[in-house]
């Protein structure tokens, strides 16, 4: 499986009760499937994923995968489960029809040595995968994986790629390199987008591509026709909105999609709507971007 661009963390809008706002989900993607966006993350931390019901994620990444047809790939995100519960999540997400599993290892704290339980995790799942796997991991720094690490796991037939936080230029050069021309490294740092994808990694999946879409592939547009200096310099000017999405998390994102063409509204408890003064810096940052 080969990935590409830009991928964006779909949110999952929910009405007044706290139920999936069906035909928000379905505003949300019509919208987005107007770029030319690879695909979407679906049931991620931007999606309150662990939120969720196990027949709300499989609804949604069925309806996603319906609606996004044939050219646009649809990453089902699973997280905060075991190795059984994990199997059967990447079996719905098989029969849903999305693309691959994005895999996050379960946080096993003082129990085990995390780095072993994560790639036993990962290789345990993707044994009997109906999917293509990706694997979560932060690269380098003392908690991180090491590129030998993600070389070790891209041996096998199942895993195709990683998605990965952190890591340097060269940690992530060397990580591609080492992976081989079969694995792909996908990043999901805004900042590491322009050396990140200049330097081996495949794609992006970027938390402001889902408010800020065209922004988001004009990026890679300008990576892709080398043009760095540019491309970095629209980094830079979305760095301002990027971290207020990461310090205020899922509420900021949502508030960002009100402020634009889409649907975010409330999250869902226990995680609060956004301050107002949240509100009042995304509504910022958006402005600065579209001046």
């Amino acid at each position: 499986m080969r990935f590409r661009g830009i991928y964006a963390p779909l949110v999952t809008p929910f009405d007044h009760r706290g139920n999936i706002y069906w035909s928000k989900v379905e505003h949300n993607v019509g919208q987005l499937l107007r770029t030319k966006l690879s695909g979407f993350l679906v049931c991620d931390r931007w999606g309150e994923g662990p939120l969720l019901f196990d027949s709300e994620r499989a609804e949604i990444w069925q309806r996603v995968a319906t609606l996004a047809g044939a050219d646009v790939q649809v990453l089902a995100a699973i997280s905060g489960c075991g190795v059984a519960q994990a199997r059967e999540a990447v079996a719905a997400a098989a029969a849903a029809g999305c693309a691959c599993a994005v895999l996050d290892a379960p946080d096993v704290g003082s129990m085990a040595p995390q780095a072993d339980a994560g790639e036993l995790f990962f290789r345990a799942v993707a044994d009997k995968s109906a999917l293509p796997v990706v694997v979560g991991a932060r690269l380098g720094g003392a908690a991180g994986v090491t590129a030998q690490r993600l070389a070790a796991l891209a041996a096998h037939p199942a895993i195709v790629g990683a998605l990965v936080e952190g890591g340097t230029e060269q940690e992530i050069e060397t990580a591609a390199a080492m992976c081989g021309p079969d694995f792909s490294i996908l990043v999901r740092d805004l900042g590491a987008t322009v050396p990140g994808l200049s330097n081996g990694a495949r794609a992006a999946v970027l938390a402001i591509a889902a408010a800020l879409p065209f922004y988001a592939l004009s990026i890679e547009e300008a990576i892709r026709t080398r043009e760095q200096d540019a491309a970095a310099d629209l980094v830079a000017r979305a760095l301002e909105l990027d971290t207020l999405l990461h310090t205020h998390g899922v509420p900021a994102l949502k508030c960002a999609l009100d402020l634009r063409s889409c649907y975010g509204g409330i999250p869902r408890l226990p995680l609060p709507a956004a301050s107002p003064a949240t509100v009042a810096a995304v509504s910022g940052a958006l402005r600065e971007l579209a001046s």
